[in-house]
């Protein structure tokens, strides 16, 4: 993040002058890397099975799969899984070598937000849809996925040398740390261009609280929504004794089918899943946000705790994106299909139980489907 400096060799006699903010010794920064190559190789599996999940899913079930929030979270996973290959190799590239120090802090900070915003768009299209009720008439992604593309980079102009310090006042010292590019990038750099990454955070935290207001309007209106069906099927109790012998029976049916219709767990799975998106990105984020909040006070220290946690969730970004996806009811339906594809193959048999109450409660919805004011609007 932001352009860097070379390290500026001062006189001995000017060492206890200068006022060092990340005070590491060998070992911590050995636990940092061990930190990120345990990250990279559990983003590798991630990896593998995301992209074996959704490739079997456009195979064999398109439609299921053709969701933009599964689109926007599998895009999310590439982009993080690709950040974290690029700290692995900035970890063996030194700063004064080349122009590579450079390119990794403008595609790192580039694509760090770009896979938090494409998490947290996820909110947006859904309030779009199951609150204001939009009809649209184009897959959303074409404008979702363009927009976070824009929002990434606007939120890393600073980055891109509109905003440099002078760099001849800048005066900073590794100890016996190795000069590579990660290090000075993901922390040093933070003590020297504070205001890119103020910006950087600000830019990012406003579109995760925005994701955060969407999913509890979201949660909101569909409880309202999910309240007003449960009203207009049941039917007054008091027309039960006069009524003929058809509408008893709908009366019986409308009480089983209000029986049965998920309450509060529904409800609950609807808060805790709209939730995750804004979330994940919040939770990878905000360690570094503490940490570069820290540094703002002149002659600070940089907190250890903070960088340790900063690293870690940065490097398991790519596998927290991948649970949500994989916590998807339709990856999770899929996957319930595909085992059960698998055992009717080996002779298993399915609970027959389960299907005559599938097939009750397909009944009980067809007969009442055109009462109901659904919204017919999907993720």
């Amino acid at each position: 993040m932001g352009p860097f400096a070379i390290p500026a060799e001062l006189p001995p006699a000017e060492l206890d002058n200068v006022h060092v903010p990340f005070q590491l010794s060998l070992a911590h920064y050995t636990a940092l890397r061990i930190i990120s190559y345990i990250g990279a190789a559990c983003s590798i599996v991630m990896l593998f099975a995301l992209v074996s999940t959704y490739t079997y899913m456009l195979m064999y079930h398109r439609q299921a799969s053709n969701r933009v929030t599964l689109r926007c979270i599998f895009l999310a996973n590439l982009v993080s899984i690709v950040t974290v290959f690029l700290d692995i190799v900035a970890l063996s590239r030194s700063v004064s070598k080349g122009d590579f120090c450079l390119i990794y802090s403008i595609i790192d900070g580039v694509f760090t937000m770009l896979a938090g915003v494409l998490t947290c768009v996820t909110s947006i299209h859904l309030i779009t849809v199951f609150y204001f009720h939009v009809n649209w008439r184009f897959r959303p992604d074409y404008l979702l996925i363009p927009f976070c593309f824009v929002y990434a980079i606007i939120g890393n102009i600073l980055n891109f040398g509109v905003f440099r310090p002078d760099m001849d006042k800048v005066q900073i010292i590794y100890f016996y740390l190795p000069e590579n590019c990660w290090y000075y990038c993901q922390y040093i750099d933070r003590s020297v261009v504070k205001a890119t990454w103020i910006y950087y955070y600000a830019f990012f935290g406003f579109f995760i609280l925005i994701s955060f207001i969407a999913s509890l309007v979201t949660m909101y209106g569909i409880y309202k929504e999910r309240r007003r069906n449960y009203a207009t099927m049941a039917m007054p109790a008091t027309s039960a004794s006069s009524a003929s012998d058809e509408t008893r029976d709908n009366i019986s049916m409308d009480q089983y089918l209000m029986a049965s219709m998920p309450k509060l767990d529904f409800n609950v799975k609807i808060v805790l899943r709209s939730l995750l998106y804004p979330f994940v990105p919040l939770i990878v984020n905000v360690w570094g946000f503490a940490l570069e909040m820290t540094l703002i006070p002149d002659n600070s220290v940089a907190n250890y705790g903070l960088i340790v946690m900063n690293t870690l969730f940065n490097s398991f970004e790519a596998v927290l994106i991948g649970c949500i996806f994989f916590s998807d009811p339709t990856s999770k339906a899929v996957s319930r299909k595909g085992v059960g594809e698998q055992g009717e193959r080996r002779g298993g048999s399915i609970d027959k139980g389960d299907t005559r109450n599938a097939n009750f409660a397909h009944v009980l919805l067809k007969r009442h489907i055109r009462k109901l004011p659904l919204t017919m609007g999907f993720e």
